[in-house]
C-alpha cells in the first residue's frame, strides 16, 4: 500500500458494508465473516416462468437465475440499499465480479453475446449519478469478457418506485416503459439483461419486451438478488 494511501485508510478507514466493522488491508467492501456468509440463493428455476408471465411469448427467454436471496429482514440488505442508494459503485461492481465467478463455474454465460444492464430514466439517473445495475454488469464483463452495451436499450418513462406496489401494479407501472435504441446490434443475439434486485420480474420483463421486434433473439436474466 502506497504512502497516500495509507495516510486515507487511517484517518477514512473502509468498514464492511454489512456489520460495518473495520477492513483489513486484503479485505474488499465485505469482512471475511460476512463474505463467507452471503445467502446465496437456491437454484430458482421459477425466475423464467415468472418472466415469461409477462411476457406470454413476445420475446424467448432462454434462462434466468439470480445470486443472492434477499429477505428484508436480513442484515445483507445493506448491501442492496448501499448500491442502490449510498452510491457505492465499487461495491456493486465487486459485487457483480464474485457473481460472475459463481456462474461461470455453471456455464451460466456460455454462448451470451451482450450484457445489457437494465437502464435507470435519465431523470433518475440524474438525480442518483449512476446506474447501480450498470455498475454490477461492469463487474460481470470484467470477469467473463462479454462486450456491455449500456446503451441498447433505455428507459422512456419515469415511474414511480416499485417498492409498494403488488405484481400486477407493478407490471402496470413498467409496461411498455422501455424502447431499444439499436435493435440491428441486438439481431441474432443472445442478450444478457442484468439488474439489482428480482421481485417480480415486471421490470425485466419489461425491459426484455424491448427485443420483441428483433429478429432471432434470445435473452436471459441475471439479477444480484432475489426477493425470498
Amino acid at each position: 500500500m502506497g504512502l497516500f494511501s495509507s495516510f486515507w485508510s487511517l484517518f477514512f478507514p473502509s468498514c464492511c458494508l454489512v456489520c460495518n466493522q473495520l477492513l483489513v488491508e486484503s479485505e474488499h467492501g465485505l469482512c471475511v465473516t460476512c463474505h463467507m456468509g452471503l445467502p446465496v440463493a437456491p437454484a430458482v428455476y421459477e425466475l423464467p416462468d415468472r418472466i415469461e408471465s409477462f411476457l406470454q411469448g413476445a420475446v424467448p427467454v432462454a434462462g434466468a437465475s439470480a445470486w443472492l436471496g434477499y429477505q428484508k429482514e436480513s442484515r445483507y440488505r445493506r448491501l442492496i440499499f448501499q448500491l442502490k442508494y449510498k452510491g457505492n459503485q465499487e461495491a456493486a461492481r465487486s459485487l457483480g465480479r464474485w457473481m460472475a465467478v459463481a456462474f461461470r463455474q455453471e456455464g451460466f454465460f456460455n454462448g451470451v453475446d451482450l450484457l445489457v444492464p437494465v437502464p435507470l430514466h435519465s431523470r433518475r439517473y440524474s438525480q442518483r449519478g449512476y446506474n447501480q445495475s450498470e455498475c454490477i454488469a461492469q463487474g460481470v464483463s470484467a470477469v467473463t469478457g462479454i462486450p456491455l452495451v449500456a446503451d441498447l436499450v433505455c428507459r422512456i418513462r419515469h415511474t414511480p418506485t416499485q417498492t409498494r406496489l403488488d405484481a400486477d401494479h407493478r407490471w402496470e407501472n413498467v409496461k411498455d416503459g422501455f424502447d431499444l435504441r439499436k435493435p440491428l446490434l441486438a439481431e441474432g443475439k443472445h442478450i444478457l439483461l442484468i439488474d439489482d434486485v428480482f421481485t417480480t420480474g415486471a421490470t425485466v420483463a419489461a425491459c426484455a419486451l424491448a427485443f420483441r421486434e428483433v429478429r432471432e433473439v434470445k435473452v436471459s436474466v441475471l439479477t444480484l438478488a432475489v426477493a425470498l
